[in-house]
């Protein structure tokens, strides 16, 4: 009984060796993977450390860049502000350019006509100023024919008045030829007492 008692007592130390290695196997695993984790821990806790730096710098770049955006879009506004009050001002100027465009056209087309009309009165007094030229040397011509007549005429009477006052004997006339009978006196009567 005693063996029975040893053989049993050998098999519980056995069972008991068996769990103390199997348990110490498991503390080792344990340990492993306790340190295991505490490494993973350290890894994720500097990988933590990096992406909290990454997104604290993230932050600032964003707060940064969202302030220049702003920035920005401010001055954009303002100048897009002044673009729209330059074009208002250059569209009334257009329109102000425009009128005046057509007040100018409507001027010029005005003078052309004035002109167009001054250039065909121009024409019709050109043209009645040649017929009136033509008229003139007419009437010079029919005053030369006129004054030669009357120079004749005037030459005739005063060939005339000289025969008659030579033939009232205020003047006495020269004998002569046959050519001269036309200022000759006139032969008198005999007067009666």
């Amino acid at each position: 009984m005693a063996e029975k008692e040893v053989d049993r007592f050998r098999s519980e130390c056995g069972e008991l060796d068996d769990e103390v290695r199997r348990l110490r196997e498991e503390m080792r695993q344990m340990k492993k993977d306790v340190e295991e984790g505490k490494d993973r821990e350290r890894r994720v806790m500097k990988r933590l450390d990096v992406v909290m730096e990454d997104a604290h710098r993230g932050k600032e770049t964003t707060g940064r860049t969202t302030a220049l955006y702003e920035k920005e879009i401010r001055k954009a506004r303002k100048e897009a502000f002044k673009s729209s009050s330059a074009l208002v001002k250059l569209q009334e100027e257009l329109k102000a350019s425009r009128s005046s465009l057509r007040a100018c056209q409507t001027n010029l087309e005005t003078e052309r006509g004035k002109a167009s009309r001054r250039e065909q009165e121009a024409f019709t007094a050109q043209y009645q100023l040649v017929g009136v030229q033509e008229e003139l040397q007419k009437m010079r011509e029919r005053i030369k024919v006129v004054e030669e007549e009357r120079d004749a005429l005037k030459t005739s009477l005063q060939g005339e008045e000289i025969s008659r006052i030579a033939a009232e004997g205020r003047i006495a006339l020269p004998t002569g030829a046959d050519d001269d009978e036309e200022f000759a006196s006139p032969v008198k009567s005999p007067r009666k007492m």
